[in-house]
Formats: C-alpha cells, sequence, structure tokens
C-alpha cells in the first residue's frame, strides 16, 4: 500500500486579493514551525526531539516491506537543522531499500544522501555518496569517497569525479512515490523557508489573477509532492521545488531573489545541468512582471533526460547496501553517536 495514502490532502487556498496574499503568508508561517524557530522556543532540533525522530523515523520503517525482509542500519547523513522536506527526502528513499538510516554527523556517516552536503566532509572521507552535491562552485576533492550518484555536472567537474555516471538528485524520484493528483491550482509557489513572506514574492502573488496555493517546504515530503502534483505550474525558489515538478513533468520556473540562498544560484544550475543543460529556466525576480509573466516564462524539464536520471539513480540506490554491508551499526549505538555529537 501506498504511503502516501495516509496522508492528508493539502487543503485550497486560492489567492484574489492583496488580503489574501497576506492570509497565505500567515497560514503557512502557523503551519511551518517557523514562529517556534524564531522564538527562541524549543525548536526542531535538541537532543530530547532528536532522539525522538531517530524512534519514530525507525520504527516506522521496520514496518516497511523492504526493511522487513532484510533490515539493515547504516549511519547516514542529511540535513536536519531545520525542518526542510528536500532534506528529509534520503530516509524516505533508503526504506525502500530495506535501509533503516540513523542520523549521525557527516564525518563518522557511513552514507551522504540527498542535498547540498559535499561541503561538510574532509578529503578523506571513506563513506559513500548518493546523489549529494556541492552548495557553492568551489573545488572539493573527494578521493577516498564511494560515490555512487552525484546531483549534477557542475557537482561532478568540482570534485574532479569523471569516472561517476549517475547523475541527478534522488529527489527526481518522488514522483512514483505520489498517486495522479487532479489539478485544483493553476499555480503553486513554492518558497525557500527563509523566503516566506519575502515582499518580492509578496508583490508576485497580489499580482496574479490565477489561483495560487503555497507549497510548504517545511512540510513531510510526500505531503509537498502531492501539493505540487496538484499545480499546473510551479513557480519556486526552493531547489527541490523545481526537482519534484521535473519528476512530474511540470513546467516550472526557479527565482533568484534579493536574499539569495548559500552559494548563490549553483545548486539551481548544477540540476539543470543533468535535466535541461541548453536551456537552465532561472529567472532575477525583478525581471518578472506578474505571475502572469511567470507563468508564461515557466518550462518543463526534458523529459528524456529526466527519465534518463532517473534510471542512472535507481541502479546506483541498488549499490548502496553492497558498498556498505560493512557498515551497518545498531539502533542504541547510533541513537548514542547522534545525539551525542
Amino acid at each position: 500500500m501506498s504511503p502516501e495514502r495516509f496522508l492528508p490532502r493539502p487543503r485550497p487556498t486560492h489567492k484574489h486579493t492583496s488580503r489574501p496574499a497576506q492570509t497565505l503568508w500567515e497560514s503557512l508561517h502557523q503551519h511551518s514551525g517557523l514562529s517556534t524557530l524564531t522564538s527562541g522556543r524549543l525548536g526542531y532540533t535538541g537532543r530530547a526531539r532528536t532522539t525522538a525522530r531517530i524512534l519514530q523515523r525507525s520504527a516506522r520503517a521496520l514496518t516497511h516491506s523492504a526493511v522487513l525482509r532484510s533490515p539493515t542500519l547504516i549511519a547516514a547523513f542529511w540535513w536536519e537543522e531545520v525542518k526542510n522536506f528536500g532534506d528529509l527526502i534520503t530516509p524516505l528513499l533508503l526504506r525502500d531499500l530495506g535501509i533503516i538510516p540513523i542520523l549521525t554527523p557527516a564525518a563518522r556517516a557511513a552514507l551522504i544522501g540527498v542535498g547540498s552536503l559535499i561541503q561538510h566532509i574532509d578529503d578523506n572521507y571513506s563513506g559513500t555518496i548518493w546523489g549529494a552535491g556541492l552548495i557553492a562552485n568551489t573545488p572539493r576533492t573527494i578521493p577516498a569517497a564511494t560515490t555512487l550518484a552525484l546531483r549534477g555536472e557542475l557537482t561532478r567537474e568540482q570534485c574532479g569525479s569523471p569516472h561517476v555516471e549517475a547523475l541527478g538528485d534522488p529527489g527526481l524520484l518522488l514522483a512514483e512515490y505520489i498517486s495522479r493528483q487532479p489539478k485544483r491550482w493553476d499555480v503553486g509557489l513554492v518558497p525557500h523557508y527563509v523566503h516566506v513572506g519575502d515582499s518580492d514574492l509578496t508583490r508576485l502573488l497580489q499580482s496574479a489573477s490565477q489561483t495560487v496555493t503555497v507549497v510548504n517546504v517545511q512540510s513531510d515530503p510526500l505531503r509537498v509532492a502531492r501539493h505540487i502534483a496538484a499545480c499546473r505550474t510551479i513557480i519556486t525558489t526552493s531547489l527541490h521545488g523545481l526537482i519534484v515538478a521535473d519528476s512530474l513533468g511540470i513546467p516550472a520556473l526557479w527565482l533568484r531573489l534579493p536574499r539569495a540562498l548559500s552559494g548563490g544560484d549553483f545548486k539551481f544550475r548544477d540540476h539543470e545541468s543533468v535535466v535541461r543543460p541548453s536551456r537552465p529556466r532561472g529567472m532575477d525576480i525583478r525581471d518578472v512582471e506578474s505571475m502572469a509573466h511567470a507563468v508564461s516564462v515557466a518550462r518543463r524539464a526534458n523529459a528524456q533526460r529526466v527519465e534518463h536520471a532517473i534510471g542512472a539513480i535507481k541502479r546506483s540506490g541498488r549499490m548502496i547496501l553492497d558498498v556498505t554491508r560493512h557498515e551497518t551499526t545498531s539502533l542504541p549505538r547510533a541513537i548514542m553517536r547522534s545525539v551525542m555529537s
């Protein structure tokens, strides 16, 4: 049974005037956890919550059919300082490979998963890399690592890893985890969590005559994927908002805002090098006249290149257990390593 059946359907939120635009931001802020993170109260990290998530994630994984057949615990690293659906794709995908991933500091992790994570490891890192990328256009050597897949051509060049054939972000697999969704909105705006409430995005919302929904990236990966799938066009400042749209064949446009993300647009161009290398879809927000203009320039990724990347990611994923089997761990030991780091 598909896991997405247990998730609630996204609630439709339509935008027609400036007042609903503000309501969209307020609703997103209340349900994203941003108010907790910015108010100084107990946040997403901390040992108690980290331990609880490890136990909950492990218990959920143990019920998965692939894990039940041959459960394997592997110390893995993904970014979890702030809740963000793109960073939570790693544990979701690994369960299908029969792996219970235990969040572990990068230096001691047997596996580095989805995200801009390579800058977190040293040159002597000897674990396995699956689909990760660099955050910025800075050379980084990883000669001792077993590199099964990298996010894109730019990361491959900067890491000096011409032998790595599998290119693509594993987030491209999310389309296979959800059922076909009816289209409920003309436009889905997917802001990176640091861009929630941004004045330029608010202006864009206020200009819209279409039905618009704001997608909360601080939610479960499958819930976000279903929300995106229910949109006809995606406008995003979130990399994985773009990646999920591409996996679903939805026209998309990614925007550069004055408040730049770490590394600028490197990670977007890295992804585009795989799915649309000849004509990237990035645009400066100040050059976007209206929502209608943004929608008119949104484009789909190259379907054949997406399909090729998905195949390469799947093949490389099936190799994870073979190359990390000597790195397996026990649940109590993994929890202690994670929370005491």
